[in-house]
């Protein structure tokens, strides 16, 4: 008898943007854009290999003032522009935990403008 999994921990963010669902997606996606915002204030990128498509991996290494390095690597499972992205990440180079995580990212119109990141919901079970 194998007793049941433990429920894995989840962190919901919800985040409003003034931006389009598209311009949005389009942050998240864009290895330009990713660049000018994603990872922490003084590490810089050394690679960004981010081809959002359904299937295909990626991977992102970040350099810290310090020196440490950090890269993470994973698999796009579900692109639906400019509503849905989700995809798999796990740190393979840094102090951090090598666990694999689902990461859901959902860009919902707001009425008056906007977007909304956040709706909770599963892209994959």
């Amino acid at each position: 008898m194998t007793s049941p999994a433990a429920p894995q921990p989840e962190l919901h963010l919800r985040r409003w943007y003034d931006a389009t669902p598209d311009e949005v997606f389009t942050a998240f996606t864009d290895p330009v854009l990713l660049r000018q915002w994603w990872g922490p204030k003084g590490f810089v990128f050394e690679v960004i290999d981010f081809p959002a498509e359904e299937g295909r991996a990626y991977r992102v290494r970040l350099r810290a003032p310090d020196g440490t390095a950090f890269e993470h690597v994973g698999t796009f499972l579900e692109v639906r522009r400019p509503v849905a992205l989700c995809y798999s990440w796990r740190w393979v180079e840094g102090p951090l935990d090598p666990s694999e995580t689902l990461v859901e990212l959902t860009f919902t119109p707001e009425r008056g403008g906007g977007t909304v990141d956040g709706d909770h919901r599963r892209c994959v079970d």
